[in-house]
């Protein structure tokens, strides 16, 4: 699949070369490019969002039996990004403490989200 984008802010996706399927999109969605965040920002994000579950022993014991991990395990891998990027899949799984968590930091879902995939890259 290619995105090829033509002087009328047209891009065109082709999609199945050999049968000549061709989609055309406007500009704004094939040549928008992804908004970015740093690692750094990604991992302040899931410091916060860490620190957001351990005042709650549910959602903190939910975490552990999704993920596998115990206290200790957490402790000793609280910096590495792939238990990070699992903090965040885990709140991103719980639209309702989502919910609590962006309304108590502030921050916007798609934010997480965003962190999620920068952890998971990194």
């Amino acid at each position: 699949m290619s995105v090829r984008p033509n002087p009328q802010g047209i891009g065109a996706i082709r999609c199945a070369p050999e049968h000549g399927v061709l989609l055309k999109l406007p500009a704004m969605l094939s040549s928008n490019p992804m908004p970015r965040m740093s690692t750094e920002t990604a991992t302040t994000i899931a410091l916060k969002t860490l620190a957001f579950l351990a005042e709650s022993d549910d959602a903190l014991e939910r975490l552990f039996a999704l993920t596998g991990m115990d206290v200790d395990t957490l402790r000793a891998q609280a910096d590495e990004p792939e238990t990070l990027a699992a903090v965040l899949d885990y709140l991103l799984g719980d639209e309702a403490l989502l919910i609590r968590f962006c309304e108590s930091s502030g921050l916007d879902p798609k934010s997480i989200h965003l962190a999620s995939q920068v952890l998971a890259n990194a």
